[in-house]
């Protein structure tokens, strides 16, 4: 384990408790606050002026010195507010009844669990994750220790440790999914118990890789509870900690021969899973990146490594997925760079920029067979990793269009028309992960593939746009939402999102008119 000084650490909402987030999110829900549609201070590009193909790039900037405003946790720039805030505000309800409803528990409970249960899911956490995360890093030996003496009232560990242990149990039981009640009261308890963790881990930050972990984790299930202001203070935490470990510079001083090619491998994975997470708030969120403009040297891993082939001669499902997630991510920065030219060179094409876009994200999907792969496999790891990449490429493609001053619902409009096309595919992913029999996991995950930009599109089309798919699109919706009703029955924080899909099939059944 790499040990450094203490850090400070911004409070970036890391001190909230329970009650104050759960008091945040009433604020938001109020129909007459003006919080519910934020705004931003920084103007152009999130990157423009941060990063350059040359590859000289600015050193990073504090979390201190970031915005601090609420992310919308579907999209921040759309061009109609309406139907957006109606989503957004049923998803801020959900994250208040989850932290309202769910089994208290305080940063003291030991939160109590059969030995011998802890450390299956400990040791299947490390195992099916080692490559993701820096997972690899942690201490394994130490993990699976600690079911046998966590309970002992002599027994004190520190908050980085305690956070990195709840947070591989709640992955644990995610990969494992053998329960509905029992899973989801489960999860959300350790969730609720890494969010009380959270002041204590603050207090005492050190740049070393339990922390590093520790972020990284908790910032993938906050993005999993839709809590986004969450997931991206810890994301930027997390950069920091990966700079101070000098993981931005693993291949410019390092050489890889000496080192166990396996670890190194992984390490670049991490490293590169950072990358893409700080592209996705950029364009989801209008956020400045964190880490991608700053100056790295880490190539992208597994090109060079001997990897086992199945028997259509593909490698392993979760490497293909990263690499397409990777080659999509040099897609997403050269688009956000065009954006940045877009704001102060009145004649750069970027309708153009954006028709070769799409073209470069379709022939990624074709050429890793994404969605060959996605369709025909049958264990469900395997597809969430597939979806994961299929959805970053399509959700980008959506984003990109959105972008234009001329992206309107109207069946004259093609980039809206391309939105839609690209929403309705998105969907009938989402729906064969879910389907036949949707479980707290697969909600969860379902959840971070990011699924609500589709939904927003379709309902702004059928609001206003009548075509021939309008009856196959409403049926779509319903088929969702029937995967969230039956979620609901074991988790009532769904309720709400529930409802408001109902209402929008409401709204825009037989209407051709603007809502």
């Amino acid at each position: 384990m790499v040990i450094a000084s203490q850090l400070f650490v911004p409070d970036l909402g890391l001190e909230l408790t329970r009650l104050d987030r759960i008091q945040n999110l009433e604020q938001l829900i109020d129909p007459g606050n003006s919080s519910l549609h934020p705004t931003r201070p920084h103007s152009g590009s999130p990157v423009s002026s941060a990063f350059s193909t040359s590859g000289q790039r600015k050193a990073p900037a504090s979390p201190k010195d970031e915005d601090t405003k609420m992310l919308n946790p579907i999209i921040d720039s759309w061009p109609r507010a309406k139907i957006r805030d109606q989503l957004t505000n049923a998803l801020y309800k959900s994250r208040r009844i989850m932290l309202h409803d769910a089994p208290a528990c305080t940063s003291e409970d030991n939160f109590s669990m059969p030995p011998e249960r802890a450390k299956v899911l400990i040791e299947d956490c490390l195992e099916q994750l080692k490559g993701d995360l820096f997972i690899g890093l942690v201490d394994a030996e130490l993990m699976k220790s600690l079911p046998d003496i966590i309970d002992k009232v002599h027994v004190h560990l520190h908050a980085s440790v305690l956070l990195v242990y709840y947070l591989l149990l709640c992955q644990g039981h995610l990969i494992r999914e053998d329960g509905y009640r029992s899973c989801g009261d489960i999860v959300s308890r350790l969730y609720l118990k890494c969010i009380n963790l959270l002041p204590q881990w603050r207090q005492g930050a050190t740049a070393n890789t339990t922390y590093l972990v520790g972020a990284l984790l908790m910032s993938l299930i906050a993005a999993e509870n839709q809590d986004f202001d969450l997931s991206w203070s810890l994301h930027r935490q997390a950069c920091q900690f990966a700079q101070l470990l000098d993981l931005h510079n693993l291949d410019r001083y390092q050489d890889p021969s000496s080192v166990d090619t396996m670890t190194f491998e992984h390490k670049r994975h991490g490293f590169w899973q950072l990358i893409q997470a700080d592209l996705n708030f950029c364009l989801y969120h209008d956020v400045p990146p964190t880490i991608f403009a700053t100056d790295w040297t880490v190539n992208i891993p597994w090109l060079g490594f001997n990897l086992e082939l199945d028997g259509a001669g593909y490698p392993p499902v979760n490497i293909a997925s990263f690499i397409a997630n990777s080659r999509l991510t040099f897609i997403g920065m050269g688009f956000l760079e065009a954006i940045g030219k877009a704001t102060v060179d009145p004649y750069f094409d970027l309708e153009s920029c954006i028709e070769s876009t799409c073209g470069k994200i379709r022939v990624t999907i074709q050429e890793w067979h994404l969605e060959d792969r996605f369709h025909k496999s049958s264990l469900l790891l395997d597809k969430l990793f597939l979806a994961d990449a299929l959805l970053a490429g399509l959700n980008f493609i959506i984003i990109m269009n959105s972008k234009l001053p001329c992206f309107f619902p109207s069946s004259s409009c093609k980039h809206w028309n391309r939105a839609v096309q690209t929403a309705r595919h998105i969907v009938e992913i989402v729906l064969e992960v879910g389907f036949p029999s949707p479980s707290d996991a697969t909600i969860r995950r379902i959840f971070f593939l990011r699924p609500f930009l589709a939904v927003l599109t379709l309902y702004e089309n059928l609001a206003v746009v009548t075509d021939e798919m309008r009856c196959k699109d409403i049926l779509s919706l319903g088929r969702l939402q029937k995967v969230l009703a039956i979620g609901a029955e074991y988790r009532p924080d769904l309720v709400p999102i529930v409802e408001v899909m109902e209402s929008l099939a409401h709204l825009v059944r037989g209407q051709g008119t603007h809502p």
